[in-house]
């Protein structure tokens, strides 16, 4: 029984929000290098006035930008699609405004080095490929007004995404490092609390069920069985209790459990779980729905198989599949029985066995015959459910 840890708040948010304070200032920074630039070249440029406009537009947007990621961890995909849109508009618009003469002269742009800053918000949110593509448009963009091979044309925005992809791989091992930081510490913090209980657990529960088993035998009949029955919650208990099992649960992302994990830990004297060498991976909620179809199995194995019955486990998953036969050598079923039992929900098959599978988009099967045991086939894909059938057969 793995125990769960969930983190409140992704650790990529901590980090983005300060990262975004510096981009923006700097973003701030380099619109009014542009607007000074600009205005020191200003007796070259054919259209300064609109020049001026095209600086207000920068710092304009620039404030935009910061607003929008002071309200949100992180910048939405479309807002930096339009942050890139803008930045590429005025790019283009560098040689009309500037004139081909000026513009080839150096090829700098109207935005001067103002453009980086677009690809490097893209990188920093959306990884190091997008901040690349993005650095790559814009580049493509200056290039594209004057095509050239002479290194000047070309190599400042070569430079641009070379610099826009270091800085995303940058901040995607920063995020891998807080990750498993937070991991780390919230699963110590998990075992901590954890072996706190199994303390608790040891000097109160755990001597109780002790004390029944060695002396529910002096009670007759009925304290043999309360013997056998505390024996066996004293096993599963301590299993639990022993398992050193944590899942670090993201808030944005559906946790995965062990599901052999969670049938190992249903052994006892009066069961035995044969599960595979490896992992087999399975989203929590569905986990727990098959798991409580597996356990009322067992429950009614305990109930009515018989007092010396004892029942078996057997997990396998092919083809992202799992298939879990729970199966018992007790008193077995008739066909009759079994019919009305399905239709009356008798020993929770129809709603607790059934039902769970039929919601999981599987399938749960019940063989069974007079002296021979009852054997549940529960059967279901480890993903989003599929079309789900259910039969019950001899």
């Amino acid at each position: 029984m793995a125990w769960p840890i969930a983190r409140q708040l992704a650790p990529e948010r901590h980090l983005l929000r300060p990262t975004f304070t510096v981009l923006n200032t700097t973003r701030l920074l380099l619109a009014v290098h542009a607007v000074v630039f600009n205005v020191m070249r200003s007796d070259a440029i054919r259209h300064p006035w609109l020049v001026g406009g095209v600086g207000l537009v920068m710092l304009g947007w620039t404030g935009i930008t910061w607003w929008t990621s002071s309200r949100e961890s992180e910048p939405r995909g479309w807002f930096n699609c339009l942050d890139l849109a803008v930045t590429v508009g005025l790019v283009l618009s560098s040689e009309l405004l500037l004139g081909p003469t000026t513009y080839e002269r150096g090829y700098v742009p109207v935005t001067v080095d103002w453009h980086v800053a677009a690809p490097l918000a893209i990188a920093v949110s959306r990884g190091p490929r997008w901040g690349l593509a993005s650095a790559a448009l814009v580049g493509a963009s200056t290039l594209a007004l004057a095509p050239s091979w002479e290194p000047r044309a070309w190599s400042g925005g070569f430079a641009v995404c070379i610099i826009v992809w270091g800085v995303g791989q940058l901040v995607e091992l920063v995020r891998a490092a807080i990750r498993e930081r937070d991991a780390t510490v919230a699963r110590s913090t998990a075992l901590a609390e954890r072996d706190r209980v199994a303390r608790i657990v040891h000097d109160g529960a755990l001597q109780v069920l002790s004390m029944v088993e060695r002396e529910g035998p002096a009670l007759g009949p009925t304290g043999q069985r309360l013997s056998r029955m505390a024996r066996n919650q004293e096993t599963r208990l301590r299993a639990i209790l022993q398992d050193r099992t944590v899942d670090i649960v993201d808030g944005d992302e559906p946790a995965m459990v062990d599901l052999v994990a969670l049938l190992d830990a249903q052994s006892s004297d009066r069961v035995t779980v044969s599960t595979m060498a490896g992992q087999v991976m399975m989203p929590r909620g569905r986990a727990s729905e098959l798991m409580a179809a597996v356990s009322q199995a067992l429950y009614n194995a305990q109930r009515h198989a018989g007092a010396n019955a004892h029942a078996w486990v057997l997990v396998e998953e092919l083809e992202g599949r799992v298939t879990i036969s729970v199966r018992d050598n007790g008193v077995g079923m008739t066909p009759d029985a079994i019919a009305t039992a399905l239709a009356s929900d008798r020993m929770g098959m129809r709603a607790s066995i059934r039902g769970r599978l039929v919601d999981l988009g599987g399938t749960a099967t019940l063989r069974s015959e007079p002296g021979r045991g009852v054997e549940w086939e529960l059967s279901a894909p480890l993903g989003d459910p599929a079309t789900s059938d259910i039969d019950s057969r001899k």
